[in-house]
């Protein structure tokens, strides 16, 4: 679309470019400025005219959402393997800061006396916004139901969310024990009581959702291409008016993209003798370095209390660890508007070389929305084979691995979500330049522009952290509209149009 705009503004300078080259071969353009009168007021220029503009605007980010569902979840006490801890959502777009902008706005039309026409087109580079940060958790909403086949129903126990019986044991209805819960998972406990003292008995329970680390990245372009009729009222004592109407097309696209890493289930790292794990500062620093498999430390340590990142030196546990080890999630809100528009624009010429031009438009848009939520929960454990072996054999028998969440062992970890909506999204515009005349028909401008725009789909406001009954991650919210506020300076340089 860009392309073809661009394309058809060249055909349109092609097309007046008679009447251009003769105001040129007059030597108009190098004309020194002049107050001429006519009728007792200054005139303003006739025929072909154009401007180029270099904006630098800023584009408000979308209402600050929290990473995680805003309402308590059936997950908001977990079990940390040792207590019940409330989980908390300390991560939000509210991080991400508004930031400038550049972009160029391009005008070229004619006005004969008082009738005249102009197409106009503006193009801004991408906003964009970074924001990194430590030990973030959240919350989520999770109804799923999830089929588990342990081999000896006492040896496990469920947790209910009551804290007068928080524990009860499975029943097996048909072979299958049904647990609520997708990112749930077992708990050693200790031995079972009479069996086999290599054998541990486990609890399900909510897991915490944390991240090591996690960095928030938001990417708002806007472009829009405009055509207008111009009516040129007469001359008045305070200046002249212009009366403008015409169509706009207009795109506004938001993207939020979170990533969240953490030390995943298994593999194998390496510890300085520094005390340093990734670049982080640890709390205990081994006397050497260390390599260590963190799945076969988690399966020979089932008595470890809790759910822990082995930053290890002599069996020291150091943190809570990540369910959702290397995640990425992105959100994305597409805009495009088409409707009427109409319009009134002031100029004032004074004295010597200097004129004032005020610039408002009202835009009545009909907005068509494409909006997307897609990613991918826990990269390593959605990945993982539900029938690992090779471990304790009440392990390898009931396909149980203490700390991986059950659902993302039985269900795909992706999730993908698209819909298209449609609004009704008005939109007002408005600038407020000076110009000064170089010569007499070039004049370079500078001043302060805005745009309005109500009910524009946002990134941050699209994501429903819900986990449904069946498995399904996430979703789009019922309301991702909000308003946008678009504004700056700008700076440019006009031919032939005050």
């Amino acid at each position: 679309m860009k392309t073809i705009m661009t394309a058809l503004l060249l055909l349109l300078v092609i097309a007046q470019w008679n009447t251009a080259s003769a105001q040129i071969s007059q030597g108009r353009l190098w004309s020194p400025p002049s107050s001429n009168q006519f009728g007792g007021y200054a005139r303003l220029h006739e025929g072909v005219f154009g401007d180029v503009t270099y904006n630098y605007w800023l584009i408000t980010q979308g209402k600050s959402q929290t990473i995680g569902h805003v309402n308590p979840g059936l997950q908001s006490a977990y079990y940390d393997g040792n207590a019940f801890k409330t989980r908390l959502n300390t991560m939000s777009s509210g991080s991400l800061g508004n930031t400038f902008s550049s972009g160029t706005t391009l005008r070229f039309g004619n006005m004969i006396k008082h009738h005249g026409w102009e197409l106009k087109t503006t193009i801004m580079e991408p906003n964009r916004s970074v924001y990194q940060g430590k030990y973030g958790s959240m919350d989520i909403s999770d109804d799923a139901t999830i089929y588990v086949l342990p081999t000896v129903e006492a040896q496990y126990l469920y947790y209910t969310g009551s804290t007068v019986t928080p524990f009860l044991p499975y029943k097996v209805p048909d072979g299958h024990v049904i647990n609520s819960g997708y990112l749930w998972s077992w708990f050693p406990t200790g031995a079972v009581t009479g069996g086999d003292p290599d054998a541990s008995a486990y609890t399900l329970a909510p897991l915490p959702l944390t991240f090591d680390r996690y960095k928030l990245e938001s990417r708002i372009s806007h472009w829009d291409v405009e055509a207008n009729y111009i009516f040129r009222a007469h001359a008045t004592r305070i200046g002249f008016f212009e009366f403008t109407g015409g169509v706009r097309y207009m795109q506004l696209d938001d993207t939020l993209t979170f990533k969240g890493w953490g030390m995943p289930w298994g593999g194998t790292v390496r510890i300085d003798a520094n005390g340093s794990y990734n670049g982080d500062n640890l709390p205990v620093s081994p006397v050497e370095d260390v390599e260590i498999d963190l799945t076969e430390y988690y399966l020979d340590n089932f008595d470890m209390p809790g759910l822990y990142r082995n930053y290890a030196y002599s069996g020291t546990p150091q943190g809570v660890g990540t369910a959702l080890a290397d995640s990425k999630w992105d959100f994305k809100a597409e805009n495009h508007l088409v409707g009427p528009q109409v319009g009134i624009r002031y100029i004032k010429k004074c004295s010597g070389r200097w004129s004032l031009i005020a610039d408002s438009k009202f835009f009545a848009g009909f907005n068509t929305q494409n909006i997307k939520s897609d990613g991918i929960m826990g990269s390593p454990t959605a990945e993982m084979d539900p029938t690992f072996t090779g471990v304790d054999a009440i392990m390898a028998d009931s396909g149980i691995i203490p700390w991986i969440p059950v659902g993302t062992m039985q269900n795909p970890g992706t999730f993908h979500h698209s819909e298209t909506r449609t609004a009704f999204s008005p939109g007002v515009d408005f600038s407020l330049k000076a110009n000064w005349q170089f010569t007499d028909a070039i004049a370079f401008n500078a001043g302060y522009q805005g745009m309005y725009l109500d009910r524009t789909a946002r990134s941050s406001l699209i994501n429903d952290y819900r986990i449904s009954d069946d498995g399904t991650i996430f979703g789009i919210n019922g309301n991702v509209n909000q308003s946008t506020w678009m504004h700056g300076v700008s700076f440019g340089l006009t031919i032939n149009r005050f």
